[in-house]
């Protein structure tokens, strides 16, 4: 590259990121205001879920400039937020900015999950599908759905049971996959993970910190509830998109065109789908851990049944790594001495 060239790429760097730390600071100042103007406590679990989203999407992008970019013109559309509806001009403004971050939330979510679409097709193997489906058994058993009388709520649980029992049998055996299993239980896992995700959102709308709690275990719990919400976000909506998929549009209402988005999407299912068998160690490593997490958080009533879930998630790679990681070590001591 020409040291010319080189130069003005850095400059038009600076320039650009001076500009997006302005805006930055205007937008937070805007914020601050805001929620200064109305005597409210700052909502310490949205900038929680900001600061997880932020560190999920840079992890996932990998470059700076393009998370950078990506937040600043996501702030610029999120000023729209701003736009004077018929109300009195600073109430209306007032009103518009405590939108701006839910705004800035969507917008950058969604142009993170556009640019790099193929980046959060998560690779599934058995190993994750019988958990979620065990966490999805916990949660039915928390909720006490299991002494319900209604006939439809039952279709539902004997639904959940059977898949369970499908996702454990691949777990606990060396059957190989076919197309179809792989399809089914990749199907499964984008439900299973949209439910949580469903779940998880409806606590984000409904629950809030208030001032006695930001410094309580509560208050530092509904904080890390947040931040996994951010972390999750882009795989929510990415999983969101993977289901509509499935709906006919306005231009493929079940015709060939729409017949041919299908096959694709089911394609796409299939080859996110690891051929590979779980060893048994590993399927019986992953049942333990969630038995004595949940079992624990059942009887001690420790946090809310949806944040030990997202826990076990976001925790059991750590200890499936560690777990490996330990095994390759007994293994050379024993072999290569």
């Amino acid at each position: 590259m020409p040291k010319n060239q080189h130069k003005n790429e850095i400059k038009i760097r600076w320039i650009w990121g001076g500009v997006g730390v302005l805006l930055l600071i205007g937008v937070s100042f805007l914020v601050l205001y805001t929620y200064v103007k109305q005597g409210t406590m700052l909502p310490l679990g949205l900038f929680a879920l900001i600061g997880g989203l932020l560190y999920k999407s840079y992890q996932v992008n990998r470059d700076f400039w393009l998370s950078f970019t990506l937040v600043v013109v996501s702030l610029l559309f999120s000023l729209l937020g701003l736009i004077p509806s018929a109300k009195e001009f600073e109430v209306s403004i007032i009103e518009g900015a405590s939108k701006v971050p839910l705004y800035f939330i969507f917008i950058y979510s969604l142009f993170t999950v556009v640019f790099n679409y193929d980046k959060l097709l998560p690779r599934l193997h058995e190993g994750i599908t019988f958990l979620q489906s065990l966490a999805l058994l916990y949660l039915l058993i928390e909720v006490d759905l299991f002494t319900s009388r209604n006939m439809g709520v039952w279709l539902l649980l004997l639904l959940a049971v059977a898949f369970f029992i499908y996702a454990s049998y691949h777990a606990f055996t060396q059957k190989k996959h076919s197309k179809n299993s792989r399809f089914i239980l990749s199907i499964w896992s984008t439900i299973v993970y949209a439910f949580f995700a469903v779940l998880y959102l409806l606590d984000f709308i409904f629950v809030r910190i208030t001032f006695s709690d930001h410094l309580t275990w509560n208050g530092v719990l509904i904080l890390i509830q947040y931040f996994l919400l951010g972390v999750s976000l882009l795989y929510i909506l990415h999983n969101f998109f993977m289901i509509i998929s499935f709906f006919p549009g306005r231009g493929s209402f079940f015709n060939k065109i729409y017949f041919q988005e299908i096959r694709e999407a089911k394609q796409q299912h299939i080859s996110r789908y690891d051929t590979n068998q779980q060893s048994l160690d590993i399927s019986v490593l992953s049942l333990l851990f969630a038995v004595v997490l949940f079992g624990f958080n059942y009887v001690f009533k420790l946090v809310q049944p949806e944040l030990v879930i997202w826990m076990l998630f976001f925790s059991f790679p750590l200890i499936l790594n560690t777990y490996l990681n330990l095994k390759n070590k007994i293994i050379e001591s024993m072999f290569f001495r």
